[in-house]
């Protein structure tokens, strides 16, 4: 009753095991799956995203009609990513890393994410370096 006349984003993410989480038969399953958009108010612009890695999960939840899917990026958007990542508070790029390309971008396997918290964790990892090399020449009294 509270999101009736409201605007509202509901995201379900990550959602899987559906078919699991149910007590019942499919048949119970495919109802349930048809009651969670059914059961929200309409017409005032709600909205419902459901992210499942299983498409079978999101066929179950929204419907085939309304299942958009996700293609992964190109190799050159992730690597645009991770480079932003690892130089976002102007820490510089390691020389050489451009050798490591290929290899950053497959393990990404076109998940923005994924070049996202690689590109933070190299970040980190730099200026970790770079404060314990400024330690050790600085003179100790």
């Amino acid at each position: 009753m509270q999101l009736v006349g409201k605007k509202y984003l509901i995201i379900l993410d990550d959602v899987s095991n559906f078919h699991e989480t149910l007590e019942s038969g499919s048949s119970y399953e495919e109802e349930m799956g048809e009651q969670i958009g059914s059961g929200l108010p309409k017409g005032c612009g709600g909205t419902v995203i459901v992210t499942s890695r299983d498409e079978e999960v999101g066929k179950q939840m929204v419907g085939e009609v309304n299942l958009h899917k996700l293609v992964p990026l190109s190799d050159k958007v992730i690597w645009l990513i991770f480079k932003d990542s690892v130089q976002k508070d102007g820490t510089e790029l390691p020389t050489g890393l451009e050798t490591l390309k290929d290899d950053i971008v497959n393990k990404c396997g076109g998940l923005p994410l994924a070049a996202k918290m690689l590109g933070e964790i190299m970040n980190k990892n730099l200026r970790a370096s770079v404060n314990t090399q400024q330690g050790m020449q600085q003179p100790t009294c």
